[in-house]
């Protein structure tokens, strides 16, 4: 392992998490294994055993956030908007920011199943329904927002906007 100036792990363990998450959906778990061989006898090492595979739609926003990134920041610009529409409780920017929130989660979910398409990987149309779903959650949930920002996720979000989500096991 790396010494870090404090001896913290963190920054080395998201670089490798990062990579890993970047991989091919199939090459994940011998990477994160092989990474764990390497790292035998670390403190680093029962920390990147602990990585979960991400699900095929997690994988999949992931890719996106690596490959679309200006379209991800846009679906979180819209949702940003579309909450501090709530917040002031202005109906006529409502309505068209929820217009606009599903236009933009539909061609960004098409994006995204295209993109994983050219990554080897055919995504169903319940994948793609998760998917978009944790593109809703990211605009409706500043929480899910930051998650799928992170490129990190495991597990697809959902998010009514009404109560917050615990985006901790995602």
């Amino acid at each position: 392992m790396t010494p870090t100036t404090d001896g913290d792990p963190t920054p080395q363990l998201l670089g490798l998490a990062e990579r890993l998450y970047g991989l091919p959906l199939a090459e994940f778990t011998p990477s994160r294994d092989a990474l764990v061989k390497q790292h035998k006898g670390t403190e680093l090492a029962p920390l990147l055993k602990s990585l979960r595979k991400p699900s095929t739609a997690a994988w999949v926003v992931d890719l996106l956030v690596r490959h679309e990134t200006e379209q991800v920041e846009q679906v979180l610009a819209v949702g940003s908007a579309l909450r501090e529409a709530q917040a002031t409780m202005s109906a006529d920017e409502l309505r068209s920011l929820t217009k606009q929130r599903r236009q933009l989660t539909a061609a960004v979910t098409t994006t995204a199943r295209a993109l994983a398409r050219r990554h080897g990987l055919k995504v169903t149309q319940a994948v793609a329904d998760q998917a978009e779903a944790t593109l809703t959650a990211a605009m409706l949930d500043a929480g899910c927002g930051q998650a799928v920002r992170s490129g990190l996720l495991v597990a697809p979000l959902t998010s009514t906007g009404v109560d917050a989500v615990d985006v901790a096991a995602a």
